[in-house]
């Protein structure tokens, strides 16, 4: 059994960012940082460092899939992985998130989109 590092307990950070959000809404900037880091790992790194050893979302999934047995064990549906939904629900997501900013009365930049667009989908020029 190998010894636990610091970062086997960031599961407990995905915890507490969500339930401070509940008492006060200024804590989502708490998950702005979380959802922002594995982006700059991706775009700065070029790997998935990040998603390998510190995602606390996945570690707490494992913990409550794994350990706490809150899963019925079945895989997933192989259309959840496909291309065609991966690259849809990003299209999909970044859609929403350009619309949102829209009507917060934020202008919307095309170009600021394609680039994150092409940093999280690690093919971007550089």
């Amino acid at each position: 059994m190998r010894r636990k590092r610091w970062y086997d307990y960031l599961w407990i950070w995905s915890i507490v960012y969500f339930a401070l959000g509940f008492f006060n809404i200024l804590f989502a900037w708490l998950g702005m940082i979380d959802f922002l880091l594995p982006l700059a790992f991706a775009a700065f790194g070029g790997n998935k460092f990040f998603c390998n050893h510190l995602c606390g979302r996945g570690q707490l999934f494992q913990k409550l899939g794994g350990e706490l047995k809150c899963s019925r064990n079945k895989p997933s549906p192989r259309w959840f992985s496909a291309k065609w939904f991966r690259y849809g629900f990003l299209v999909f997501f970044l859609v929403m998130a350009a619309i949102s900013r829209h009507k917060a009365g934020q202008k919307t930049n095309m170009k600021s989109i394609i680039v994150l667009d092409a940093a999280s989908s690690g093919s971007g020029a550089r």
